[in-house]
């Protein structure tokens, strides 16, 4: 086939009806309320507040609307985006996430009470046997995160270093 492939040319009066799909749907060829959404998300969790200023940004923006009207909400719930973004300091913990969701359970939300928390106390944690417990010490002993902090920003938000 010489020719190649005919592909034919719709013009610009028909690009309403192009669209993407996507795992959250179909989205118009213009990116519509979706891209309106990610922009917005990616001003928030690239921005220079703080943790918590971003945490209620995040949570607000949830409860928008786009350009076209479209609820935020249908794209993502405000509790996927801000664990997404400010996953929880426990999450930083070399442990499986049974381990760190029963801790969260427990009431040991930041990595202070961790620390503070005798061996006793953590080994009582279904899931948590020595060997973890071995590896949670030396994290903690080592780490530079800020102990008392209930969530700190993702990795993939954090500007480069260089």
């Amino acid at each position: 086939m010489w020719e190649g492939i005919w592909l034919p040319d719709l013009g610009e009066h028909f690009l309403d009806s192009v669209g993407m799909a996507s795992e959250i749907g179909h989205i118009p060829f213009d990116g519509g309320d979706y891209l309106a959404f990610l922009i917005a998300y990616r001003l928030i969790t690239e921005g220079n507040e703080s943790i918590q200023e971003k945490e209620a940004a995040l949570r607000a923006l949830a409860k928008g609307t786009g350009p076209g009207g479209t609820p935020y909400r249908t794209f993502h719930t405000a509790k996927d985006l801000v664990e997404d973004a400010l996953p929880r300091t426990i999450h930083l913990l070399p442990a499986s996430k049974p381990v760190r969701d029963a801790l969260l359970d427990a009431g040991f939300n930041t990595l202070a009470k961790m620390d503070k928390a005798s061996d006793t106390e953590l080994l009582d944690i279904k899931g948590l046997g020595p060997k973890s417990l071995i590896a949670i010490r030396a994290f903690l002993a080592t780490t530079k995160a800020d102990k008392s902090a209930l969530r700190y920003l993702a990795e993939a938000y954090q500007a480069p270093t260089a």
